[in-house]
């Protein structure tokens, strides 16, 4: 008996030492599984920072990538996949610890056309944390491509060709945002010049034509050493958009109206010479007992109604392009809202002394004669592309109410004033000859000048919208803070262009961003599958 006993004893023994045991390496086990999810765990919070790191960084990416894209770079409306792309212009889609991002561009400019503003961009991240899992984040953002036209007044040189410099001077006056790639040249007395807006210049200093002079009215702010900015160098791109507009080749007259009054049809009239017209232009009465030239008046509807351009209908997009015509090297276009006088085809070296009659043998086109009667004037969004020089014949105004019209002028080359009895300035009734041009003028190869700057009589010339040029032109001569010839500057800012500029008018190539935020509630998360 006792020898079982003792047996049995061992048993429970050795029994009980397995138990413990057991406890022993299941305890064990407990604490390396606790010991892994505390560590992967671990890294995870420190790899979900990084995350949201590298969905910035594909933001980030992505607007260096949409800057060198023209406006109306995306067709539709449709997300676009531009992960490839994105890694194509800054290296990869890589970002630290094998980190990778995945962007979809959204066009959202709210037209249902190609987007030429507002992009989404939807940034997506995923970082390895352990055992093949990752953490995801994903960030949106809005952006605003800024354009051209949000400056009042802009220009890449503040030096004639031969290096004096252009001075801003007492008399002058300018409303919103001002920049120069340059140096600023600035006479100051008292009464001038004002700058309202702000003021930036690429130069760390401004040139003052008299050490003793006051310091300018810089009413809205003045930084130096900002960034510059490089603008367009043709007008290719307008040029392919003018293709869904008015695409039109050589010597070209345009006359801007409005049937009736304010409320009227907004068309422009055209004269050109290899301008076959369509059903959309109705030629004018009487055209045929003249010369060569096409006239025709081309109603634009704003937006543009299918059938209104020789485009694809339904794609008129308020862009007019004018393009060299065959053997030319660049265009020649008249533009003006002055229906009261002779309308001509032309091609003289100086518009100042041009011979109606030697242009017109067998009679010119007279606006009024011909039965086109209307307010002269400018209706709707449009802008208007010249691969060439552009000669403003006389005032280019909006017709009221104003607010849903805008125009852009771009060109390759200068812009005239031009200066002669039939296209001058507006006679006041104290002699002086004003000039008012509503609209933003750019002009990519030369300047904004005056045509015959040295002699003409004076005058302001009294721009609302904006005015950018590559180099700044002559508008006149001053001495002891007063005009002597031409004009005298008074540059308003429009602000309905920074919510609404020209159709297409160049962007800047930079961004603002109008808001970011994170697509999915901030909680960290192990992703297994993608």
């Amino acid at each position: 008996m006792g020898g079982l006993r003792h047996a049995r004893e061992r048993g429970i023994a050795l029994l009980m030492v397995l138990v413990v045991l057991m406890v022993v390496f299941l305890g064990g086990m407990a604490l390396t599984l606790t010991t892994i999810t505390e560590s992967e765990i671990s890294v995870a919070v420190d790899q979900w920072e990084i995350a949201y790191n590298v969905a910035a960084s594909g933001i980030a990416s992505t607007l260096s990538y949409l800057a060198t894209l023209p406006p109306g770079a995306f067709s539709g409306t449709a997300p676009v996949d531009v992960t490839a792309a994105v890694a194509a212009y800054s290296g990869n889609a890589l970002g630290p610890e094998g980190s990778t991002f995945t962007v979809v561009v959204d066009p959202r400019n709210g037209t249902g056309t190609a987007a030429e503003r507002y992009y989404l961009i939807r940034s997506t991240a995923w970082v390895p944390v352990v055992n093949g899992r990752k953490v995801r984040r994903q960030l949106e953002a809005v952006v605003e491509a800024l354009n051209f036209a949000r400056y009042a007044y802009f220009s890449n040189a503040e030096e004639t060709p031969t290096g004096d410099p252009m001075w801003f001077a007492p008399g002058d006056e300018l409303y919103g945002p001002v920049h120069t790639n340059d140096q600023l040249h600035i006479a100051a007395d008292a009464t001038g010049p004002i700058f309202h807006g702000r003021v930036t210049s690429v130069a760390p200093t401004y040139t003052k034509l008299d050490e003793t002079q006051p310091a300018p009215q810089l009413l809205g702010g003045f930084e130096l050493g900002t960034e510059p900015m490089a603008m367009p160098t043709n007008t290719a791109q307008l040029e392919t958009f003018a293709g869904a507009g008015i695409l039109l080749e050589g010597a070209t007259s345009l006359t801007f109206y409005v049937d009736g009054g304010g409320g009227g049809a907004a068309k422009v009239l055209i004269e050109n010479a290899d301008f076959a017209g369509s059903a959309s232009c109705v030629p004018v009465a009487g055209v045929t007992a003249l010369q060569a030239p096409q006239l025709c008046s081309w109603a634009l509807a704003d937006p543009w109604s299918a059938g209104s351009g020789p485009g694809a209908p339904g794609t008129a997009n308020g862009v007019i392009a004018v393009v060299p015509g065959s053997g030319e090297i660049s265009a020649q276009v008249r533009l003006s809202t002055h229906r009261g006088y002779p309308s001509v085809i032309w091609s003289p070296a100086d518009p100042g002394s041009w011979d109606i009659a030697a242009m017109c043998p067998t009679g010119c086109v007279d606006v009024v004669a011909t039965g086109v009667a209307g307010t002269p004037g400018v209706k709707g969004k449009i802008t208007l592309a010249v691969a060439g020089d552009l000669f403003i014949d006389n005032d280019i105004t909006y017709v009221e109410p104003i607010e849903s019209s805008v125009l852009g002028i771009v060109t390759s080359g200068n812009v005239y004033l031009t200066d002669n009895g039939l296209f001058g300035a507006t006679e006041q009734p104290d002699g002086m000859q004003n000039r008012y041009v509503h609209g933003v003028v750019m002009t990519l190869g030369e300047s904004f000048q005056a045509w015959n700057w040295g002699t003409r009589g004076t005058g302001t010339l009294a721009v609302y919208g904006g005015l950018i040029q590559a180099r700044r032109g002559i508008l006149g001569t001053y001495e002891s803070g007063a005009v002597v010839t031409g004009f005298a500057k008074s540059f308003v800012y429009d602000p309905r262009i920074g919510t609404s500029p020209p159709p297409y008018f160049p962007t800047t190539g930079a961004f603002e961003v109008m808001t970011l935020r994170e697509r999915d509630a901030p909680i960290l998360q192990l992703v297994d599958t993608f």
